[in-house]
């Protein structure tokens, strides 16, 4: 092996050993925990999961962009839970709750898990995920291209979701989330 070659194999490597986890494991199983729920209690994600999609989205009620996209989230979880796909909003940051009636796009109310959001890598919210019907991640990233509504190109997280409704694997399987950083310990 030629120096060239091993200098664009470093690189390589090196590149990929920063890719974080959710990057990594697009089309590989999406990690399972135990969710705080409002009383305390504990529930697995696993147990939340749809029965053919799940959409997990880290939320924050601190967050104007989270907050600009609850509309939108209302209306895909009313399009398509009764196609047999669960909602779950998660809120990443230390201490934080999210408001009474940002719920309801969740089969549950609100869930708040530091180790899930950093074991998949989640430094902004909001930040979507989309799971099979088998727990298998198959989008990770923004929900769209624009936090204005009137400016939005590229539907992602609808796209994703209809994607794997079909059988099918998304065209874009990634895109960058943007929005508020978390706060994680």
């Amino acid at each position: 092996m030629n120096q060239l070659s091993k200098i664009v194999l470093a690189a390589v490597l090196l590149a990929a050993a920063a890719i974080p986890l959710a990057a990594q494991s697009v089309a590989g199983v999406f990690p399972d925990a135990i969710l705080t729920t409002r009383d305390g209690t504990g529930v697995s994600l696993k147990s939340l999961h749809g029965q053919r999609a799940t959409v997990v989205v880290f939320s924050s009620a601190a967050c104007p962009v989270s907050k600009a996209y609850m509309g939108r989230m209302r209306a895909l979880h009313v399009k398509f839970r009764p196609q047999g796909v669960n909602f779950v909003v998660v809120s990443p940051n230390v201490g934080e709750k999210l408001a009474a009636g940002e719920d309801l796009c969740c089969i549950d109310p609100d869930y708040t898990d530091k180790s899930l959001a950093r074991q998949v890598s989640v430094s902004v919210t909001p930040h979507a995920f989309v799971l099979d019907g088998k727990g298998v991640l198959r989008y990770s990233g923004a929900i769209d291209d624009n936090r204005n509504p009137d400016l939005v190109r590229e539907h992602l997280l609808l796209n994703a979701i209809e994607a794997v409704l079909a059988g099918q694997t998304p065209r874009v399987r990634e895109s960058k989330a943007f929005g508020t950083p978390v706060r994680l310990p």
